[in-house]
């Protein structure tokens, strides 16, 4: 559609029917379903008339149906209450967006900043995660055009300028020798011809390319760069919001920006890396492709932001998953509940094998993927940290490994982590088990903040261990070959990699991040990690433990809280 040059009289005559329409009802409470359906009418065709026809509009000279005095009326609309409006909202933000494409600068307040007046405060409420998706997708959508249209206006203009310099003989001398390469015409003579639609194309792209390089960053995107800078975070946010057609509309947004440079392009990875244990195949196949862009553009920023990235995807799988369950809290219909996918095993699965596969078979690549990954676990233990670890733990072992020098790299850094913390941490708890036994014949359940911390730490020791055992059983790992290895060494390409189908998903559901906030959790946990160590070291498939009575029994960690389903697998706690 395009912009209205000279609207007809009937254009304003409409305009004005449907202004007198809205001043007529702003003030009532309630409408009846006849006025409801004549005010989203009313504010769908005013939006239309104010994006195409804003030039006639303002020339008519009539106050009330000006641009500015429009937005005046929809933000009326916009603060209106209850459930019923919500159809009212979003068409009047809708319509605040089609002024927005069309006179951008009304966003801004008088003094042309974001402070009182400005649409401001509007725009960070429906961008906030609270609103209601229908509120947050137009709101994001408004912004997309908006963002399309300023990169119209951008590049129409120089195009033009650029072809006009061409034949005007004002170009550089090098952009000409591109641009105007000689055609032989079948006649034997030289020249540009124009009538050539495939030349006259690469002719004005590379035109256009010396002429963008000068003005990015310039030439009236001076609003497209506050916008982009303001309202970014919000953006991003949305990308991991537990609605997918709200990721989707933030997903598509996302694109347009970074494709017109106007933030930094770093920024975006954790969100894209996140993205890819999507369970919406859509959305995640459109992150991966923006990632693998991004990634080619900028490794460095890939590498910088891995583990942030890993960090969101499991805050991210843990927000969908939460969002579920007040879905069945709230008695929410069978459609809302299904709208709501959970990020499962194998959705995570598959978005850790994708960003593996990125690194292109590059092993230092690999390694640095991988050390990232298992630095997490050389942190300082907080009950917090767990659930995370246990995350990260299942993403370690199901990475597509292609080569044994991968699988033994992660097994030499675990045997590192153990060989550092395992030594005083087990005399440590030994002592603890001394006192707790003091403890429990006092009948007092409460430990110290040392012991504590300490049970925390054997947690996490206990799921490395755990890993290790993972990796040596699924893939028929030996000693020897575990004790040579050294990360120095060069690449034996000849190695066949070796595995063991028969082995299912890490299970980490025996982990308990609360273990430590009393006697018997902290009991029951310093029993398993004496049982991991000693099957470490002899391995053995039969542990000795210490129950609380101090009593000694063969026990197998394996069977403690088993459980077989996804939410177990990932660990994603409240």
């Amino acid at each position: 559609m395009q912009p209205i040059a000279h609207a007809p009289s009937g254009a304003l005559q409409i305009a004005r029917r449907f202004v007198s329409l809205l001043h007529h009802v702003h003030a009532k409470e309630f409408l009846s379903p006849e006025e409801h359906a004549h005010v989203l009418r009313a504010l769908f065709v005013l939006g239309q008339i104010s994006r195409f026809g804003a030039d006639a509009l303002e020339d008519s000279g009539e106050d009330d149906i000006s641009p500015a005095s429009l937005l005046c009326l929809f933000r009326h609309f916009l603060r209106r209450s209850g459930g019923s409006e919500f159809n009212i909202k979003r068409i009047a933000l809708q319509a605040c967006g089609y002024i927005f494409v069309s006179r951008p600068r009304l966003m801004l307040s008088p003094d042309n900043d974001f402070g009182k007046a400005s649409m401001d405060g509007i725009m960070c409420a429906a961008l906030s995660r609270s609103s209601e998706s229908g509120i947050k997708e137009q709101v994001l959508q408004n912004l997309a055009e908006f963002f399309r249209e300023e990169e119209n206006k951008l590049l129409v203009p120089t195009r033009d300028e650029a072809v006009q310099d061409v034949y005007s003989g004002k170009v550089e001398t090098e952009i000409i020798s591109k641009a105007n390469t000689p055609k032989i015409t079948p006649h034997g003579d030289q020249r540009l011809c124009p009538g050539h639609h495939s030349q006259t194309q690469e002719h004005d792209r590379i035109l256009l390319q010396g002429r963008f390089q000068i003005v990015n960053g310039e030439r009236e995107s001076n609003l497209s760069n506050g916008l982009a800078q303001r309202y970014w975070p919000h953006i991003l946010q949305l990308c991991v919001d537990s609605d997918a057609s709200v990721r989707l509309q933030a997903l598509h947004l996302v694109e347009v920006v970074l494709r017109q440079g106007l933030v930094h392009p770093m920024s975006c990875f954790p969100h894209l890396i996140a993205l890819q244990a999507d369970p919406n195949n859509n959305i995640q196949k459109l992150a991966l492709q923006m990632l693998r862009h991004q990634r080619g553009r900028y490794p460095d920023f890939f590498d910088n932001q891995l583990s942030a990235g890993m960090q969101m995807m499991f805050e991210f799988c843990r927000r969908l998953l939460h969002a579920l369950r007040r879905a069945n809290d709230d008695n929410q219909t069978c459609s809302d509940q299904e709208a709501i996918k959970v990020a499962n095993a194998d959705d995570v699965s598959r978005g850790c094998a994708n960003i593996y596969k990125l690194l292109h078979q590059n092993r230092n690549s690999r390694l640095k993927f991988i050390h990232a990954i298992l630095r997490r676990f050389e942190g300082a233990a907080s009950r917090s940290e767990i659930p995370y670890l246990c995350f990260l733990a299942n993403v370690v072992s199901l990475l597509p490994y292609t080569t044994n020098d991968e699988v033994m790299y992660v097994v030499f850094h675990l045997n590192r982590i153990v060989s550092l913390r395992a030594a005083i941490l087990h005399d440590a708890l030994r002592r603890h088990l001394e006192e707790f036994g003091r403890l429990a014949a006092g009948k007092i359940t409460k430990v110290d903040d040392s012991a504590r911390r300490d049970v925390e730490l054997s947690t996490i020791l206990s799921l490395i261990l755990v890993l290790k055992q993972y990796f040596v059983r699924y893939f028929e790992l030996t000693d020897s070959r575990i004790h040579a290895y050294k990360p120095s060494q060069p690449l034996k390409t000849s190695e066949i990699l070796r595995c063991n189908r028969v082995n299912d998903h890490l299970d980490v559901s025996w982990v308990d991040p609360t273990a430590g906030n009393d006697l018997s959790g902290s009991i029951r946990q310093a029993n398993i990690f004496f049982a991991l160590m000693n099957e470490n070291a002899d391995h053995q498939p039969s542990l000795q433990c210490v129950n609380r009575s101090e009593q000694v029994e063969t026990v197998d960690y394996e069977d403690v809280g088993r459980k077989t389903n996804s939410e177990g697998q990932l660990l994603l706690l409240e």
